[in-house]
């Protein structure tokens, strides 16, 4: 969190200095809709009268497997506008402001603010109950704007009836000294759950909150600084009120009535149903709690629900109108996003607040001209905390280095590749003789699996016993009849999925699966594991800027019985005051033999990416006599040595990474993994272990079914990273040749389906039919090299080693 507010900070000192140097970023038109679900024609939803969500569904891309971080507008929101799971913001409800338990957080508009925009916003896009009373001031360069409407008085009904019987009973109401406003509502006695008149799109608020919109668009479009606007409307959250003309493009006699009865799957706890307290607790005109509500009643909310779904279309129509008037559509990223799902009839359930399918998928579409393909969608999972991410990217900003979603910019360039296997939802409930636990969602393509658990005094993080589980297969069983945790058929769908709950639910701050931007799983190969497979007859033949260089400058890390042992320092070629990060680079050779000039070519591009490039030394049988072990205890010593010495390299000591090939990937895991191998002479106070591991073909077994036993003598796995994982392992990405007999794509494989088990990340790269050598530069004209060289880029980026 800090370092994101200093790299706001640093941004918005220099801003005014790089305005002339850089292109500007694109504006954003952030358009949010209250409790939204997809049923819009862009969706396939036949009933929908949405043309105007459709032609920016046109634009850019559909994701149809979108799922908010819980279902309900506070939690929802506050997430979506910090990039940071409930968890960690600790809305779980709707009373908690966000500031009170994460006071420097930076959110997205206050982030961009930093970057040179003007921010501003308008109707509902913080939950009120979130935020202070400015709807968190700082996040808008220009005040948050008040929505005034003819209905305020009346409670925003324009039914005849209703604004007749507001209106006399309010003076009485005033008299009796009744204020607040459930309180006078409670008063006058008459709620209804849909209204309906013969008026102009303004009588009611969103009809005012699109002129505010397109009024903003007006004034800051011809500005040189980027805009960010937020407009945030207010239906189709109940009542479902919309002028007559919204209701008039349906017949309600077409719809089907949702059953009557309660639908709660079979074999699913009884603490996950939810009686629609929000309808049947605030409305007059429908049953109360427990009592089936009429046939008609049902029709009537579909009906309604749609109406205001298409009164709130009419409205994004007026401001891709104004936008498109403006000159600046070109240069606008527009993204479309209702804050959660709704419950419409199914389960015998009203409005959100559950783990279901209903409740947490919700619309998300992003059209950003020149990103991507358009008018596609994307049906894998992705969430709201990826929303932060992808703005920044696809803006030209930054991306912040602790928000805890990614980037969807891979998806929208390729609509069938995964930037992850699983989203995560979660809710809340108190369960009859457990107390207060924690439902947690995961949903990837097909499967959705909840496990709940115990939170102990505390709404939280589940961090006690599993009280139940859940999983449904949309595949078979679309409408979630059927609890099949149970069934033998999905035993090992759930040891998948358990595995990946384990990570969401102990580092509740933490991806489920952080995958690059074209992983998918090869049918060849391990399904849990997170794999790109790359073909690499299809790379282009790169051109490689790279020059060969001696080092800058050698220095002495270590001395041993056998000699001293040096760093080949490559230092950037710019110059800073910020602290760079660094990275400590192994060579290869099976610990027999080897020469740091092998890496040469990797040091000279990772020099030019801004890093502090150290290529070590260590002692090696051929020219030393030692063993495997000294390795390790000198890859560990040339870690802590930079670490130690982090400042007269201008290094940022918590960014110090460490990679490396064959036996040298080895050297760089076992200083990341294995305990006992420091030098006792050397500082225990300076860490020995990196904070980030970039490996190639990496010996990463060293045990008799591994590589190298033999050179070991007799505690082979004393010194075998993968017998030694734990949760602590750093975020790694390792590139491999399917085909490698030394270092066997299957052990790449089962490190990282271990780690990510245990609750870390690490991505693996398979190059189709390569051997042990792929990624040297001479190799293949260079393509796995550039290639490898690419992803490692974007990895060191994506966790803040590249600026």
């Amino acid at each position: 969190m800090k370092h994101r507010l200093l790299t706001a900070l640093l941004a918005l000192v220099l801003a005014p200095l790089l305005a002339h140097a850089v292109d500007r970023p694109k504006n954003i038109l952030f358009i949010a809709v209250d409790d939204l679900k997809p049923n819009l024609a862009c969706y396939g939803d036949a009933h929908a009268k949405t043309p105007n969500i459709d032609r920016l569904a046109a634009r850019g891309v559909i994701f149809s497997n979108a799922q908010c971080q819980q279902a309900v507008c506070g939690p929802s929101r506050a997430s979506l506008m910090t990039g940071l799971r409930p968890d960690t913001t600790k809305v779980w409800d709707l009373q908690t402001l966000f500031r009170d338990h994460i006071p420097d957080v930076v959110t997205l508009p206050q982030y961009l603010i930093a970057n040179g925009y003007t921010t501003t916003g308008m109707g509902k896009i913080y939950d009120p109950r979130s935020v202070d009373k400015q709807l968190d001031r700082v996040s808008w360069s220009i005040p948050y704007l008040e929505t005034s409407c003819v209905s305020d008085e009346t409670f925003f009904y324009r039914d005849p009836k209703q604004v007749e019987l507001v209106l006399s009973k309010l003076p009485e109401a005033k008299a009796k000294g009744i204020k607040g406003w459930k309180q006078v509502q409670d008063f006058i006695g008459v709620r209804p759950s849909t209204d309906q008149a013969d008026v102009p799109d303004d009588a009611y608020p969103d009809g005012v909150i699109a002129d505010q919109g397109v009024a903003s668009i007006r004034t800051l479009a011809p500005k040189d600084e980027p805009f960010f606007i937020a407009v945030g409307f207010k239906k189709p959250h109940l009542p479902f009120n919309a002028p007559s003309r919204y209701w008039d493009l349906y017949d309600r006699n077409e719809f089907t009535p949702p059953p009557p009865t309660t639908g709660l799957p079979t074999g699913a706890p009884e603490f996950a149903f939810q009686d629609s307290w929000e309808l049947r607790g605030g409305y007059t005109d429908v049953p109360g709690p427990g009592i089936p509500i009429p046939e008609e009643d049902r029709l009537r909310l579909t009906h309604g629900y749609y109406a205001c779904v298409s009164y709130i279309d009419a409205q994004v129509g007026k401001l891709l109108d104004a936008l498109d008037a403006s000159g600046e559509a070109d240069n606008t990223i527009v993204i479309l996003w209702g804050d959660h799902g709704w419950h419409l009839g199914d389960h015998g359930m009203y409005c959100k607040h559950t783990n279901y399918e209903q409740a947490t998928r919700a619309p998300l579409i992003i059209a950003a001209p020149g990103e991507g393909e358009h008018g596609v969608t994307h049906a894998g999972p992705v969430e709201f905390v990826d929303i932060y991410p992808t703005l920044c990217d696809l803006a030209g900003v930054p991306i912040p280095t602790d928000l805890h979603g990614v980037t969807l910019r891979p998806a929208m360039e390729d609509p069938d590749h995964d930037v992850k296997a699983v989203a995560v939802s979660q809710y809340p409930r108190h369960a009859e003789g457990k107390g207060q636990v924690m439902g947690y969602s995961l949903r990837d393509r097909r499967y959705r699996y909840i496990e709940w658990r115990s939170s102990g005094k505390e709404v939280g993080p589940g961090t006690g016993e599993v009280v139940a589980v859940e999983l449904y297969d949309y595949e078979t069983d679309p409408d979630e009849t059927r609890n099949l945790v149970d069934d033998p058929a999905y035993a090992t769908v759930r040891d998948r999925f358990e595995s990946y709950a384990r990570r969401a639910i102990t580092l509740g701050r933490r991806e489920v699966e952080q995958n690059p931007s074209d992983v998918a799983a090869d049918p060849a190969h391990d399904e849990n594991v997170p794999v790109a497979i790359v073909e690499t007859g299809d790379l282009p033949v790169p051109e490689l800027a790279e020059r060969w260089r001696e080092p800058d400058v050698l220095v002495t890390y270590k001395r041993t019985p056998q000699g001293e042992l040096k760093l080949h320092a490559f230092l950037p070629e710019t110059e800073t005051d910020e602290p760079r990060p660094a990275i400590v680079l192994f060579h290869g050779g099976g610990w027999r033999s080897g020469d740091p000039k092998a890496f040469t070519w990797q040091a000279s591009r990772l020099a030019s990416l801004g890093m502090v490039v150290f290529s070590a030394e260590y002692r090696i049988n051929s020219t030393h006599g030692t063993t495997p072990f000294e390795c390790v205890a000198d890859g560990k010593s040339a870690i802590r040595f930079v670490r130690a010495n982090a400042s007269t390299w201008n290094i940022d000591p918590a960014r110090i990474a460490a990679g490396g090939g064959s036996a040298g990937g080895h050297v760089a895991a076992a200083a990341a993994i294995l305990d006992g191998f420091d030098d006792p002479d050397e500082s225990p106070d300076v860490s020995s272990r990196p904070d980030l591991l970039v490996l190639w073909n990496p010996v990463l077994d060293t045990s008799p079914d591994g590589f190298g036993s033999n050179q070991i003598g007799d505690r082979p796995e004393q010194l075998s990273p993968l017998h030694h994982l734990s949760s602590s392992t750093p975020p790694t990405i390792i590139f491999n040749g399917t085909d490698d007999k030394t270092t066997s794509f299957p052990t790449a494989e089962r490190f990282a389906a271990e780690v990510n088990s245990l609750g870390g990340e690490c991505t693996l790269v398979g190059y189709r039919g390569e051997g042990h050598s792929f990624f040297h530069k001479g190799k293949n004209d260079g393509r796995c090299y550039g290639d490898s060289m690419d992803r490692a880029e974007s990895f060191l980026r994506q966790h803040g080693f590249v600026d």
